[in-house]
């Protein structure tokens, strides 16, 4: 493969924290890419870009960039998922969007994986811990009976017992003490 400047229409300067999905089966002709004030898909390989959903305030990186995402679905280039402080869920090329997975007020998803060979397998890691649908996401395991949690640096005294020593969760009721 080898890289050339596009010289291309419609995307403005990017500034911020920004993801790109390519869309599998279109011959790298259909991609998005997230930022942190818009949702833009190109159906030329890069060359000319449309804003999508612009109406809609949901679709784009949230908290700064801090969450953030765009995924398409691998059989499907009109699904498309996009990150903020919820997942939400396009059907229609990212004109419109519906809320997925999370509440609005903050369950910030921070990576998705989909299965390349089953769109309806998607693993979601969030703050609380990861999270399994088998059905494109129309349900979701639980955080509460896994722990999953996100993982930060933690010091113990060599005192500690096994009951007390282990990863600090973070906003996490998985995390259960014996």
């Amino acid at each position: 493969m080898t890289w050339s400047l596009l010289k291309t229409t419609g995307l403005p300067r990017l500034d911020g924290r920004t993801s790109i999905a390519v869309a599998m089966g279109t011959n790298a002709q259909r991609v998005y890419l997230i930022t942190n004030t818009a949702l833009h898909r190109s159906d030329d390989g890069g060359a000319t870009w449309k804003l999508m959903a612009d109406d809609d305030e949901r679709i784009h990186n949230g908290q700064g960039g801090y969450s953030c995402g765009v995924y398409v679905a691998p059989h499907n280039p009109h699904i498309v998922y996009t990150l903020k402080t919820a997942a939400y869920q396009s059907t229609d090329g990212g004109r419109t969007f519906t809320g997925l997975k999370g509440a609005p007020g903050g369950d910030d998803p921070q990576q998705w994986w989909i299965d390349p060979s089953n769109g309806q397998r998607i693993l979601a890691g969030y703050d609380q811990g990861a999270v399994v649908s088998l059905d494109g996401g129309t349900t979701w395991s639980s955080w509460y009976d896994q722990s999953t949690e996100q993982v930060y640096l933690r010091a113990t005294a060599a005192a500690a017992t096994a009951d007390s020593a282990g990863p600090p969760a973070r906003r996490s009721p998985a995390r259960r003490r014996r």
